[in-house]
């Protein structure tokens, strides 16, 4: 979503700077349409860079690497979104199928070829995603701290998805998250 964003208010300039150096010099009527439209087409544009900076930029998000099915024919992998301290720890599970790229979803595919099949508000270091079979994905997490902040699909296309609790060894040590960056 986020980088539609920056890529229309990339086109949006550039159409704006295409009107201004096409009309700019021809009758007047044309001049001042063209020129009230390129400066609608800049504050739409510096609207949606800086909507683009809140939504990426403002928070952090780390990704783990994907976990394949045994087939290889799907792909689960855990995601935390933290967007500072006024915002808990959300922890994401997505499904998708393999072979897709994710650009995809700028196209609209993404609802069919990937889907967030499990939220939590706990660290994504604890939740374990382990397949039982090419269709069946566990996915075990520590008991939530409220239980309004939580959600477990039980499918997403043909795959079963079973949500268990389970207690966290403590002294175990946790993998490390790798921030996903987007421009530096």
């Amino acid at each position: 979503m986020s980088s539609l964003l920056l890529l229309i208010a990339v086109l949006l300039t550039a159409a704006g700077v295409f009107l201004l150096r096409r009309f700019l010099r021809k009758r007047w009527y044309w001049s001042v349409s063209a020129g009230v439209l390129a400066v609608g087409m800049f504050l739409a544009s510096a609207a949606l860079l800086l909507s683009f900076l809140f939504l990426h930029m403002m928070c952090g998000e780390y990704v783990f690497p994907y976990r394949p099915s045994p087939d290889q024919r799907r792909l689960a992998r855990v995601t935390e979104f933290d967007c500072g301290a006024t915002t808990p720890f959300t922890s994401y599970v997505e499904l998708r199928a393999a072979g897709f790229p994710t650009s995809l979803s700028l196209l609209g595919a993404r609802a069919r070829w990937r889907r967030t099949v499990f939220i939590i508000e706990h660290d994504p270091r604890l939740i374990q995603l382990i397949w039982t079979g090419n269709r069946e994905l566990t996915i075990r997490y520590p008991k939530p701290d409220r239980t309004d902040s939580y959600k477990c699909d039980s499918t997403w296309q043909d795959v079963r998805i079973k949500c268990e609790v389970y207690t966290p060894d403590e002294r175990a040590p946790l993998p490390q998250m790798f921030p996903n960056r987007w421009l530096w």
